[in-house]
């Protein structure tokens, strides 16, 4: 292993292990051994298309939150050599993400909330949305008839 570089823009942090898993704003997901905390070591990049703004790390997979690409699914069960499993593009803005069972919930900036399953990580599937574009535009109607 060798020192890491500067993260460009760190978005979020999850920690699993002796780990740190960096959402690093320029298309990677960098991965830091902190075994020695005085000392923490780059261990691995795995890259994204665009602008990594999330993870969540659930057993050996990365679930990696791509600003404008989605979703990547990554293999980390050798922190040396993420690999890649599949994506999920969702067409718009992901601003964030949170995992419960084969859930992941991707928060957008204009398009709303979106569920997404992943039970079959190679073919994940949109089940729901839930549209907050409604609510802004009902939001800016009433301010304007106000105004």
């Amino acid at each position: 292993m060798e020192h890491f570089s500067p993260i460009n823009y760190a978005t979020r942090v999850w920690v699993s292990g002796n780990y740190a898993y960096i959402a690093d704003g320029s298309a990677k997901l960098t991965i830091v051994d902190f075994s020695d905390p005085s000392n923490p070591q780059y261990v691995s990049t795995f890259n994204t298309w665009y602008y990594v703004i999330d993870v969540h790390i659930k057993g050996d997979i990365a679930i990696v939150c791509d600003f404008v690409e989605g979703l990547f699914f990554a293999d980390i069960s050798d922190p040396l050599n993420p690999s890649y499993i599949s994506h999920k593009s969702l067409y718009e803005m992901s601003w964030g993400i949170d995992v419960e069972d084969t859930l992941v919930f991707v928060g957008h900036y204009t398009g709303g909330d979106r569920m997404i399953n992943f039970s079959n990580i190679c073919n994940s599937v949109e089940i729901g949305k839930y549209d907050t574009r409604i609510w802004f535009q009902q939001y800016l109607s009433q301010r304007i008839m106000c105004t």
